[in-house]
């Protein structure tokens, strides 16, 4: 068993997402097959002796390269048909491979990304309009400290004012569009391991 679909070869479909993260022809339990991105091993809930998964909200895939056949999300597939962002006035989150993907209610083809580390958000796929948050850890009382349980983060744009508070558990978050005016990219920190965990659901 490997522990990640980078350690084996499977046939590249003709598609892959938009930060250039190739996505791989793996069959379903059904028979079919989808394109997929690659992930670890350890990121999703394996299918069980019948093949199924216990949500429908995932799919089985019975040659994932991790030597047992996993459930893997729905959303996850569809990822290696995104576009790159436009308006995302609406979104809902999910947690693929460390990485938090964005789903625009008003574009459901459309997606964001938000990975790496210390300390802020920065959402990709780049586009020559960037959209960029700053993340700062928010306090509830009276614990007074801050990631209580990775229950509590709020989104900040550059002029400081927060966006929306996320609360654990809680997948759907309003979001305000910011674009640069000018066209340029924004640089900004990337989010850590800690906000993973909050903003995503496996």
């Amino acid at each position: 068993m490997t522990n990640s679909w980078n350690s084996c070869f499977k046939p590249l479909c003709g598609s892959s997402i938009s930060d250039g993260q190739a996505c791989y022809k793996a069959k379903t339990s059904n028979g079919t097959y989808m394109c997929v991105p690659t992930a670890e091993c350890d990121d999703f809930d394996t299918c069980d002796k019948e093949q199924m998964c216990s949500t429908s909200k995932s799919l089985c895939i019975i040659d994932s390269c991790c030597g047992k056949s996993l459930c893997v999300p729905r959303l996850w597939v569809e990822i290696c048909r995104m576009k790159k962002p436009a308006d995302a006035d609406e979104a809902f989150w999910t947690y693929i491979n460390r990485v938090v993907y964005i789903q625009s209610v008003n574009h459901p083809d459309r997606y964001l990304a938000l990975s790496g580390s210390e300390g802020g958000v920065n959402l990709l796929p780049l586009s020559s309009d960037t959209i960029v948050f700053v993340m700062r850890p928010c306090v509830w009382k009276p614990m007074q400290t801050a990631y209580p349980n990775f229950a509590c983060v709020t989104f900040q744009s550059y002029d400081g004012k927060p966006i929306k508070t996320l609360q654990h558990g809680n997948f759907r978050v309003f979001m305000k569009s910011l674009f640069n005016s000018n066209g340029k990219e924004n640089e900004g920190d990337l989010a850590n391991s800690s906000f993973m965990l909050v903003g995503g659901a496996k």
